[in-house]
């Protein structure tokens, strides 16, 4: 039985929609080596840029006056036509065009084709290859540079109809040879025999130590406070990854579901960052920024476990019956505590009723608790 207040572990690992992101990283892991073999790196693509130059691309061309009117939507549906006629537009929200190719009854690949407002500067393309099931039950798609191994964001940037043509044939030049060999390797990983590895139930300090060691291989810098990366940890989250009718994404005992992940995020003195995700199920994966958005202060040593906070959190006698944890957080939470702070909310659902714990991280004392 599947919800929020039963839960299977083992039942959970072979359901398909749990199993579609590890598969899709064992897939691209399969396909990869082609895909180097004809692109040595994603600057290869044609056409294809880093944000930033997308970026200062879309601003020289405002700034100087270079325009032209380009009708995206039939640009679009003429190049899909021509070149992906196995995948057919499934969507359309005026700005992102989702295409699909069905494997089997419930299996997808798919292609999200975002036409992006750029900060208002507009005429930014941004492509994404991914796979689907069950239509939207679990959903997993990443941006083309990913396949080569790189987390680099990129976009094209375009003028005119003849630029927007030569950026969608850039991304063809990329997908025709991928999307078949995913076709292929996609299949056999879901197989519920496949062992896709994981970190499996882990607490918090102990995905840790696998994000840790990830972050400190991508910036090898001496650090005097023991980080080799000179990245420090500033938010730590309990999400979901897909199979969201399972539930809660981590366990009352504050740890990680088959269907979910540990989230760190890191930042770098530099002005960079990094996300780190270590799954239950499937290989963690780490995805750099050198502009990293997120503000805040650094988590540092010591803090608290989760399964230490959750276990306080138990013992208070506050939590109301037939709540369930549904999310789990370490970070800040002025002006509670100005010193690191697990978060749990807990509700009793159907009743819409909900209360929230804070959790001081150095030594676990409950600061505030609602109601």
């Amino acid at each position: 039985m599947t919800g929020w207040n039963v839960y299977d572990e083992e039942e959970a690992r072979r359901d398909p929609a749990v199993r579609l992101r590890p598969a899709f990283q064992l897939s691209i892991a399969d396909v990869r080596p082609a895909m180097l073999a004809r692109f040595a790196s994603w600057r290869g693509i044609p056409g294809l840029l880093k944000n930033s130059e997308a970026f200062e691309a879309r601003m020289e061309a405002v700034t100087t006056g270079k325009k032209a009117r380009v009708d995206f939507k039939r640009t679009f549906i003429r190049f899909i036509k021509s070149r992906f006629p196995d995948y057919p537009p499934a969507n359309d929200t005026g700005e992102m065009f989702r295409c699909l190719k069905p494997l089997d009854e419930r299996l997808a690949l798919g292609i999200n084709w975002t036409h992006k407002a750029a900060w208002g500067l507009g005429k930014m393309l941004h492509v994404e290859a991914g796979a689907r099931w069950d239509n939207k039950t679990a959903a997993v798609y990443h941006s083309l540079p990913y396949f080569l191994g790189s987390p680099e964001p990129v976009n094209w940037a375009y003028i005119s109809e003849e630029d927007l043509d030569a950026c969608f044939e850039g991304a063809a030049s990329f997908l025709e040879p991928l999307l078949p060999m995913l076709t292929e390797a996609l299949p056999k990983r879901m197989a519920v025999d496949v062992d896709l590895g994981g970190a499996g139930p882990v607490s918090a300090r102990e995905g840790y130590a696998i994000a840790r060691r990830l972050v400190d291989g991508i910036v090898p810098s001496p650090d005097a406070n023991g980080s080799a990366s000179g990245m420090e940890l500033q938010n730590v989250q309990a999400t979901l990854g897909t199979g969201l009718r399972w539930g809660a994404s981590f366990s009352p005992e504050g740890r990680v579901r088959a269907h979910a992940m540990w989230v760190y995020s890191f930042k770098g003195r530099a002005g960079d960052g990094a996300s780190v995700s270590v799954p239950s199920l499937g290989d963690a994966t780490v995805a750099y920024q050198a502009n990293w958005g997120m503000r805040g202060d650094s988590i540092r040593e010591p803090w608290i476990d989760s399964v230490d906070a959750m276990a306080v959190i138990s013992s208070s006698g506050r939590v109301l019956e037939g709540a369930v944890a549904t999310d789990l957080t370490l970070g800040y939470f002025p002006p509670y505590l100005e010193s690191p702070t697990w978060r749990s909310d807990h509700w009793v659902l159907g009743k819409g009723l909900r209360c929230v714990f804070l959790v001081d991280a150095r030594n676990g004392r409950v600061v505030w608790m609602h109601p």
